[in-house]
């Protein structure tokens, strides 16, 4: 017994989606697809005045520092260590710091959610850089969210940066003393724009420049659209073939 033309365009549909998937593969989502040396440099292009204190990963602090528009924000990988962090030096105005977690950066320029509940949560503060599992930062920011009373949803559009088509994630954040909106691309994990802040601190920038390539968005696999397509008309023509004889 032959089963139905449109249960089997179905099956071949699924089937084709499937083996789609395992010919386009992309790199592990549990980690960082930028390598030492990466310099990436954004421009600050609104910014709360007067001074600010750099705040460390325990929230003591650090240092003080200050930026006006138009100043610049730069970051080097130095180290991508054993536990999943990721290291570089900093430079925004006149601060220089070196060897510091990226997460730093997610604390003082409000990149997450701020400042986030230590003890009960990991706080979510992607911050300049992140890694590729994209889908566990939705969890931990919902969650965040749902404990902070605060709303968040993410949005995947492709859009266009540094003169490239990129597939990207923003992360759209409001909770009380805090909204934001962070872009990342999602091939690479640099954040490519951001509008931010937290109380009195707000915070626009958007990236200048990056040595790590960026990958354009490509909007359909063509190996898996090929296979498709072609499995589809052999069955319709083998069914065709069928009912003729």
């Amino acid at each position: 017994m032959f089963i139905s033309r449109r249960k089997g365009v179905f099956c071949l549909l699924v089937f084709g989606i499937m083996l789609s998937s395992m010919i386009v593969r992309g790199p592990d989502e549990e980690e960082f697809a930028v390598m030492k040396g990466c310099l990436t440099q954004w421009q600050i292009n609104a910014i709360s005045s007067g001074p600010k204190v750099w705040l460390g990963l325990d929230l003591n602090p650090k240092a003080t520092w200050s930026a006006i528009n138009g100043s610049t924000i730069g970051f080097e990988v130095t180290t991508i260590s054993l536990d999943g962090d990721l290291l570089g030096n900093l430079e925004v105005g006149e601060l220089s710091l070196d060897n510091i977690s990226v997460r730093e950066t997610g604390i003082n320029f409000a990149l997450g959610f701020y400042p986030g509940i230590p003890g009960i949560l990991n706080p979510w503060i992607p911050g300049l850089i992140t890694d590729l599992d994209f889908v566990n930062h939705e969890i931990n920011a919902r969650a965040q969210a749902a404990l902070l009373g605060g709303s968040f949803r993410a949005e995947e559009p492709i859009r266009e940066f540094l003169g490239k088509k990129l597939k990207v994630v923003t992360f759209i954040i409001e909770q009380l003393g805090q909204n934001a909106t962070l872009t990342y691309d999602k091939k690479s994990g640099i954040l490519l724009e951001a509008d931010t802040g937290f109380k009195d601190f707000f915070i626009n920038l958007s990236i200048l420049s990056t040595t790590h390539p960026l990958e354009e968005a490509a909007p359909i696999s063509f190996p898996g659209s090929i296979v498709i397509i072609s499995l589809t008309f052999l069955i319709l023509w083998k069914q065709r073939k069928l009912r003729l004889n």
